[in-house]
């Protein structure tokens, strides 16, 4: 109770969170339960599976780790990841520079132009869906109001009417467009 207490605390001051986890074990329901309070509170997260040393059929193991992730969290099948070993220091040194990738891309900025064309192109693929008995919103423009978390402003006549699916879609076709992952 007072180590998820401890990592509670740590999660609201944090930019970016490593989560570390047992690759014997897999990604259980704990690691889900603070790697989805990292995302609210607006970490940046890397999943460390640990103890990799142990672990038989590594390519094989790693391609069931991501994929059982995947399955049974599905908003959290993205979420950038690393096997590492400690004691035999298997990919330590590729620590340092995922975790600087993760704050760039957590403090990363784009343009409102860009942001607006891309707008253009989705709803062009996929138009904005009416709801029942009402006219669909309109979609003026989005434009980034932060960063380190990114957060993205929309501007809708009706922001009511828009979906909370059509939301998601948005959302995951920004964050896969742009790379944020995580």
């Amino acid at each position: 109770f007072y180590a998820v207490v401890r990592a509670l605390n740590a999660l609201q001051r944090a930019d970016i969170a490593c989560l570390v986890v047992d690759a014997g074990q897999g990604f259980l329901k704990q690691e889900a339960r603070l790697a989805h309070n990292a995302l609210e509170f607006g970490c940046g997260v890397l999943l460390i599976y640990n103890k990799w040393d142990l672990v038989e059929g590594r390519e094989a193991a790693w391609k069931r780790l991501t994929a059982e992730r995947a399955e049974r969290y599905p908003t959290l099948g993205d979420l950038p990841a690393v096997p590492i070993s400690a004691t035999e220091k298997i990919n330590l040194g590729r620590l340092p520079k995922l975790i600087f990738q993760r704050a760039e891309e957590h403090g990363r900025r784009i343009p409102t132009p860009r942001l607006n064309e891309w707008l253009a192109q989705v709803q062009k693929e996929r138009g904005v869906p009416s709801t029942r008995g009402a006219y669909a919103p309109k979609l003026y423009y989005m434009a980034q109001t932060g960063t380190a978390p990114p957060e993205f402003t929309l501007f809708v006549n009706h922001p009511q009417r828009l979906s909370e699916n059509y939301r998601r879609f948005l959302w995951l076709r920004l964050a896969d467009h742009f790379d944020f992952h995580g």
